[in-house]
């Protein structure tokens, strides 16, 4: 029950898989609005903060990472597609962040390589890191049935593809171009789905580009967040032109991660209806770094708990409202969610299956 706005255009035929929330806000409490981390802030931990370099309790993936943890090789991983090996809001303690990997030559070393001396990644890139369980595989795929050989088939042939394209390509360390920056956030979302799909984690976490962002369009002088502050709204159209479109070729980093795990079939269904993707910005109207009305959205099925498809107003409702609504369809025990102005015990059952 939602339109496309230019914004959000990447995710045409997938609006019936994302319920998006608008109109909800960060309440303060007397805290300093804090521009580009109280945002984010107040969203993950459900208090604004009280620090510009801290924030004032644990951001919840680290909650839903820790209660499912038991499953999976790694408790989370944490990715910065624009290059950034310090960005990271995810923290089970307020004061340390969790390390991302910066390029997707870090996380496919992280998923496939040994790590031992003897593992060179340039070999192992051109080899295939498949040619190292060659027997495995091959005793694997007489055992599965003719189903599940369609599905490992299309796995290997997956890696192989993501390996040449970093064999060959050598993506570079993300620059202030945004499609440089969307080439890394893809090759991520490719081989996050793999790591889903095949157990090695149940939680992610990725932060586009940083928050004073300089991303840039080609041949442009001036970078996103300095065209969010200088640019004149357009009398006509009502929003701001250039930051308009950087916003849409950002949100695609969020359009991406969907699709790729849309693309994974399981069964009848596919990985994207088995897995809810959280995603939201830092403020509502960044020319004047506004806390209220901050883009929220849910997408994927949570295996059959989340409506999705619907728009929900908040009408100056807390952001934490969202938060408490993400970790519930998590399978948290939780009832409530937040601090102060924050506190809530209303998730929003309009998405709820």
């Amino acid at each position: 029950n939602w339109e496309l706005t230019p914004e959000l255009v990447s995710l045409r035929g997938l609006e019936n898989k994302v319920s998006v929330f608008s109109g909800f806000r960060v309440l303060l409490d007397g805290c300093p609005n804090i521009p580009h981390w109280t945002g984010q802030g107040a969203v993950l931990t459900g208090v604004a903060p009280t620090s510009d370099v801290a924030f004032d309790g644990a951001s919840f993936d680290t909650v839903i990472a820790a209660q499912l943890a038991h499953s999976s090789r790694f408790r989370s991983i944490h990715l910065s597609p624009s290059g950034d090996s310090e960005l990271s809001y995810s923290t089970s303690n307020g004061a340390r962040f969790n390390a991302p990997d910066a390029t997707p030559l870090a996380l496919y070393t992280r998923l496939f390589a040994d790590h031992s001396p003897t593992s060179h990644l340039s070999v192992l890139l051109k080899t295939s890191v498949l040619s190292a369980v060659q027997d495995q595989r091959a005793a694997l795929m007489q055992q599965a049935g003719v189903d599940d050989r369609h599905r490992l088939d299309e796995y290997f042939t997956g890696v192989r593809q993501i390996e040449a394209q970093l064999a060959v390509e050598h993506p570079p360390t993300a620059d202030d171009q945004i499609d440089r920056v969307n080439t890394n956030n893809k090759l991520m979302a490719e081989l996050m789905a793999m790591a889903l799909v095949c157990n090695q984690t149940n939680v992610f976490n990725v932060v586009h580009a940083g928050p004073v962002s300089a991303t840039c369009l080609p041949n442009d002088t001036s970078g996103y967040h300095a065209h969010t502050h200088n640019e004149s709204v357009d009398a006509h159209l009502g929003y701001q032109v250039t930051a308009s479109k950087l916003a849409e070729l950002s949100f695609r980093g969020y359009s991406d991660f969907l699709r790729a795990l849309h693309d994974i079939k399981e069964g009848d269904s596919t990985l994207l209806d088995h897995t809810l993707v959280f995603g939201f910005s830092d403020t509502g109207y960044a020319k004047i770094h506004s806390i209220d009305n901050i883009p929220m959205f849910l997408a994927g099925g949570a295996n059959g708990k989340h409506r999705s498809g619907q728009h929900v107003l908040g009408n100056g409702d807390p952001v934490s409202r969202i938060s408490l609504t993400a970790q519930q369809l998590m399978g948290m025990p939780i009832s409530e969610f937040g601090v102060g102005s924050m506190k809530t015990a209303r998730p929003c059952s309009e998405v709820a299956a």
